[in-house]
């Protein structure tokens, strides 16, 4: 069986690198002999990362013949289907799904995440989604939107991000010196600025005598946001420049607290039990932090300095409260995103 992967890939994003190296593992896993290609921005840093094939995915000849070739196309996972940063990608996506309709493929959307859509991109993507064989969404506000555009309930399945089947080792127990891992992005909407979050990291460098680490999840776009703020600290911080997965898992790993804007940094700290705070300028951290019924700090209200420091030292201190939670919610996660990969067509 040949599969082909359409998603963001080879972009250097943290969570879509995550996304894809779960969905290989659970298909290499589960389909004996499959051959897996993927269309990637960077071909040759996504074969050698994740073990396989790996086509350009602006170069339309090979994408078209690799559709040609292929038994199922994947579109997925993640948030692929949104416009709020514009449209292009968006129908990027669509356009592949149509060219594998038109191609007689099967075609299954896996893990995606849909925002609400501006009206003619609610129709069209409607229209394409309507080709699909089958159609798994990772929460249920994403399943709720496909209905109300006209999908039928029996073609989606709720089930989670794929990133909830990774096994991670036991992160270590608090040190006397805790560690506070940022995980940022620069504002898109909002008007959080450079010295809000220089303030937070110095006033829990200071109050949790804490190690402070960034780590941008996505160099290209947040590496220099997070340098700007330890240059304006007064205390020291680290920055922690991924190359692999396992400098993120170990990263991650060994925190005490995680503050995150990016959702995958959230579901690394829920997978090792770690106190998490969501920094949400984006619906997919509104919703994944509402099903772990979690204060949202949005940025798009304005919240103040001393108001969000109050979260995350109301966290800190109900932190062993957290594990337990995350300890009897994870199975839950776990048990939907199983369904992703169990689809009977991939069979």
């Amino acid at each position: 069986m040949k599969i082909l992967i359409s998603g963001y890939y080879g972009f250097g994003n943290a969570g879509d690198e995550l996304i894809l190296e779960t969905i290989v593992s659970e298909l290499s896993a589960k389909l004996e002999g499959v051959a897996l290609t993927v269309l990637s921005v960077n071909p040759r840093e996504t074969s050698e990362t994740h073990k396989l094939r790996a086509v350009n995915r602006w170069n339309l000849f090979k994408v078209i013949r690799e559709i040609a070739a292929c038994d199922i196309l994947i579109s997925g996972g993640g948030g692929l289907f949104q416009d709020s940063t514009g449209s292009i990608g968006l129908y990027y996506y669509l356009l592949i799904i149509f060219l594998a309709k038109l191609a007689g493929k099967k075609i299954y959307i896996y893990g995606a995440g849909v925002n609400n859509l501006k009206y003619l991109n609610r129709i069209i993507t409607a229209k394409i989604f309507k080709l699909a064989d089958g159609i798994t969404v990772r929460e249920r506000e994403s399943f709720n939107l496909l209905v109300n555009w006209g999908l039928p309930k029996d073609k989606i399945v709720v089930t989670a991000d794929p990133v909830m089947l990774k096994e991670v080792k036991a992160g270590r127990h608090v040190q006397d010196k805790p560690t506070v891992v940022f995980i940022l992005r620069p504002p898109v909407k909002s008007r959080w600025s450079v010295e809000l979050f220089s303030k937070l990291a110095d006033a829990l460098a200071q109050r949790l005598k804490a190690d402070i680490v960034f780590m941008p999840f996505h160099p290209q776009n947040d590496r220099e946001y997070s340098l700007c703020i330890m240059h304006m600290m007064k205390a020291k911080a680290s920055l922690v420049e991924w190359k692999k997965f396992d400098d993120i898992y170990e990263t991650v790993g060994k925190a005490d607290l995680v503050i995150s804007q990016r959702l995958h940094g959230l579901i690394l700290a829920l997978l090792y039990g770690i106190p998490l705070i969501g920094i949400s300028e984006d619906t997919k951290i509104d919703r994944f932090l509402k099903e772990l019924g979690q204060k949202n700090i949005s940025l798009m209200t304005e919240e103040n300095y001393y108001s969000v420091l109050a979260v995350i030292l109301d966290m800190w201190e109900w932190r062993d409260e957290f594990k337990k939670t995350a300890k009897k919610i994870l199975p839950h996660f776990r048990l939907r995103a199983k369904k992703n990969s169990e689809m009977p067509f991939l069979y």
